[in-house]
This record gives structure tokens, sequence and C-alpha cells, in this order.
């Protein structure tokens, strides 16, 4: 494992909760939202988007998750490698079929992906009773997305299919505000000398 030690006592890393948890909600906070911003039709798919979500979405989510388990944040970890590799998943759903890897997935196979990816975040917040309020917002809003999803593939409906999108947007809204929340919190008691 790599030491780091004499980083954090140079005062050039600080490996506390907050700054760590930032991160992981600032990457699937944007990445939510940018993606869901394209799903709604606002603007077509772009290498931008692509690589926010290999980027940011996910190998940011998985180094975050691994710094949580060092933490002894099982929570955290599992949360921001899942999502991470969700994202680079969603990312190969859409690339690997337009470089000759494969066919877009079926109906049946896109609904049973979601439904799977709704079941996890469901188990998620049951799982986040004593974490912030708008992180349980947030995975309360990830789950009416899956399902949302899930619907609009099974029964084929744009409207519901749209719904869903701003249910994304929503969710990624609040994993921008509580990445915010932490951030501020550390600066304002980092300046204050606690």
């Amino acid at each position: 494992m790599l030491n780091t030690s004499h980083l954090s006592r140079a005062g050039l890393i600080f490996a506390n909760e907050t700054n760590i948890t930032s991160s992981g909600l600032f990457g699937f906070g944007l990445c939510a939202i940018l993606v869901n911003l394209f799903a709604a039709g606002h603007f077509p798919v772009a290498p931008a988007i692509l690589a926010m979500g290999v980027g940011y979405g996910g190998i940011s989510q998985i180094v975050v998750g691994l710094m949580e388990w060092q933490k002894q944040n099982v929570f955290g970890a599992i949360t921001f490698v899942s999502f991470g590799l969700f994202w680079l998943s969603l990312v190969g759903l859409i690339v690997l079929p337009e470089v000759g890897y494969g066919t877009l997935p079926q109906r049946e196979i896109l609904a049973a992906y979601l439904f799977f990816w709704g079941a996890f975040a469901g188990l998620l917040l049951a799982n986040a009773v004593k974490i912030s309020r708008a992180v349980r917002w947030m995975f309360l809003l990830l789950l009416g997305y899956f399902g949302l999803f899930f619907f609009g593939e099974v029964s084929a409906s744009p409207v519901l299919f749209r719904l869903a999108c701003y249910f994304g947007l929503a969710s990624g809204g609040a994993a921008l505000y509580e990445g915010a929340n932490l951030l501020i919190r550390q600066i304002v008691e980092r300046s204050s000398g606690r």
C-alpha cells in the first residue's frame, strides 16, 4: 500500500472523511445532472458526457470508495465503488455498440439492469437512516429514478422516461448540495481552528 503519511504531516493531504465524501458526492451529482440533461433531450450525447462518466463518475468514485474503505466506512466504500462501476457500465452500454462490440441492449435486458440498480439504491436508502437528510433524499430520488426508468422501459412510455430524467436531475442536485455542505463545513471548522 502507498504510504502517504509524510504528505499528511506536510499539510499536503488532509485525509479526513469530509473531503473524501465531498469528492464522491460531487462526482455523482455532476454526472447525474449531465447524463440526465442528455437523456431528457436537452442536448445530444457528446464526448464530454462520456469522459465525465468515465473520469469523474467512474474512476473518481472508485478511488473515493477505496479511500472510504481505508477509513473503515463500509457504507461509503460500497456506495462509491458501486456507483463508480455503474457509471463505467453505463458508458459501456453507450460506447461498446458504437465501436462494434455488441448491440444496444434489448428493452428487457435494460429493464433488468435498471431494476437491479433500483433495488440496490433501495438497499442503500434503507441503510442511510443515520446519514444526512440530503443523502436520504438523494437515495430516495435515485430509487424513483431507477423505478421510473424501469417502468418506462417495460411500458415503452416516453412520459415515464422523461419523468425519470427529472428524478435523476434532482438526485444529482441533492448529491451536490450535500457535497457542498460537507465541504463548507470543513472549511469553516478548519478556519475556526476546531
